[in-house]
Parts: structure tokens; sequence; C-alpha cells
């Protein structure tokens, strides 16, 4: 594994994304304590757990995949693409 450096803007971004989900997740595991009903600890504790798990992930692929747009998703193409063998199509 590698880290990369290109397209920094975008793996700064997911990075942050990855940060937030790990506060959010530890701070979920570790307040599961205060939560008075032993299922909603239990729940709360997995949540985190899942959490953490997603932006450990977010963040090893934000700084090491090669291609960024298979992961955050894709801007949509504006336009569609016109094909000469196509005759043009009236409104749908």
């Amino acid at each position: 594994m590698r880290l990369r450096g290109d397209r920094l803007l975008k793996r700064t971004l997911g990075t942050l994304v990855g940060i937030g989900f790990l506060a959010f997740g530890i701070f979920s595991a570790a307040g599961s304590r205060g939560v008075a009903p032993a299922v909603s600890r239990d729940r709360a504790l997995w949540f985190g757990v899942t959490l953490i798990i997603a932006g450990l992930l977010a963040i090893l692929a934000s700084l090491t995949a090669n291609d960024l747009d298979n992961i955050w998703c894709r801007p949509p193409r504006r336009w569609p693409r016109r094909d000469a063998s196509r005759p043009p199509q009236g409104d749908r």
C-alpha cells in the first residue's frame, strides 16, 4: 500500500469524513455506558464500533486508492453524449 498525493482536495475531504466517523463512533461507544437499559447500551456500543470501522476504512481508502471516483461519488454527466449513428429523439 502506497500513500498517494494526487487529487489532494478529494483525499483531504475523504479523510475528514473518516475522522468524523471515528469521532462519532468513539463518542457513541464511550457514551454507551451511561445509557440506562441494557438493550440501548448494546446498540450504542455496536453502532460506535461500526462507525469506528467505517471511519478507518474511509481514511485508508482516501489515502491509498488509485481512483477516488470509484469510492467517493463521481458527479453525473451533465449532458448526454450525442451519437452520430442514432437519429435525434423527441421529448419523452
